[in-house]
This record gives structure tokens, C-alpha cells and sequence, in this order.
């Protein structure tokens, strides 16, 4: 009767060890890319090259059940060393005193484009709720044996929203640097052995 129990006890353990399961984000296969209307004439666009974060995945539902990101604002990059410092300097995203840029989820549901996250993106030390739609593939396992789970997102925010508040006119009366400002990541997320 107690080994039964056990084995019973065991097998339940192993089936929740393989319904829910770990993926760790793939810095080297990981983009964020940013972009942002200047002089009301072209988009500037740039990257951060330091990103990392998991997920876990439920087997069952097919879908994430939460996830956790972070981006190092030193590692932004716009293709230019002096915008970099701009950017990266008090009166932008102020990378020493708010070196990180996190999203942690609260919640994430089936839409009918794919997934939608439910979750806390805090930028410049200011939290809001946001909702992000994302599309999944996977998981997979790859040529390299990796079981792998993709990931692609795009959003657009507010600066103003997150207290980045530089608001400087042209003479023409439009903004030198826009509101808004599209985020769009492509992740490779590998599960955690």
C-alpha cells in the first residue's frame, strides 16, 4: 500500500515536472529594437544588445504562463556614439540612475492573433500595465537538440507615460522627437535543463 502511494506520489510529481517547463531567453539569438519619429520626418531607430529573461510554458494548454524580462539601458544602441549618450543621459532614459528596463507579466491569455501578455513594463523607474500581443512558435527542438520556443512582439508607448518628457518644438510648431515609440522584440527562449 505505501509503495503504491509513492509511485502514485511520483508519477503525479513527474507529470507536473513535464507539463510545466522552464525556457531561458538566448541572448544571441534575441533582438529588441526600438523606434522613434525625429524632426517629423524619419524614424531613428536603434537596438539593446543585453537582454535576458524566462518563460514558463505549459505543456497542456499550450501556452505561457508567465514570463520575466530585462533589459540593461546601458547596452543601447542607436548607431551613433553621441545619440547613444543622449539616450542614455538624465534627460532621456538616465541609464545610471534606471539601468533596467523590466516587463513581468501578471497574466497571459489566448487572443485571436496569437497570445496577449498582461503584465508591469517599468522604463525610467515609472510602472505601468500594459497589454502585449505576441505571436508563438514551438516548442521545437532545433538542429543543435535544443527545445526551443520562439517568440515576436511589437508595441507602441507613450514616453511621456514612463516621465521621459523632453518636449522641445521645431519652428514649424511639430515635435523634434515624438511621443511614441515602437518596441519590437524577436526572442529565442531555450528550456531550462
Amino acid at each position: 500500500m505505501k509503495i503504491n502511494l509513492v509511485l502514485t506520489l511520483l508519477l503525479i510529481s513527474s507529470c507536473s515536472i513535464l507539463k510545466s517547463q522552464s525556457f531561458n531567453l538566448d541572448p544571441v539569438h534575441t533582438s529588441v529594437t526600438f523606434s522613434v519619429n525625429r524632426f517629423a520626418a524619419v524614424d531613428v531607430k536603434g537596438r539593446f544588445h543585453t537582454v535576458s529573461g524566462f518563460v514558463n510554458y505549459n505543456a497542456d494548454s499550450g501556452t505561457m504562463s508567465d514570463a520575466n524580462i530585462t533589459i540593461d539601458v546601458s547596452s543601447l544602441d542607436s548607431y551613433n556614439e553621441i545619440r547613444d549618450g543622449h539616450l542614455k543621459g538624465e534627460i532621456w532614459l538616465d541609464a545610471e540612475k534606471y539601468p533596467d528596463i523590466t516587463f513581468i507579466t501578471t497574466s497571459i491569455k489566448s487572443s485571436n492573433n496569437g497570445f496577449v501578455a498582461t503584465g508591469d513594463l517599468t522604463i525610467h523607474g515609472v510602472t505601468n500595465e500594459i497589454d502585449l500581443p505576441f505571436q508563438m512558435s514551438g516548442p521545437d527542438i532545433d538542429p543543435t537538440k535544443q527545445n526551443c520556443i520562439g517568440i515576436s512582439a511589437e508595441l507602441v508607448i507613450n514616453r511621456q507615460d514612463y516621465g521621459i518628457s523632453f518636449s522641445r518644438l521645431m519652428d514649424n510648431g511639430k515635435m523634434f522627437i515624438g511621443n511614441e515609440v515602437t518596441i519590437s522584440i524577436d526572442a529565442l527562449m531555450q528550456q531550462v535543463n
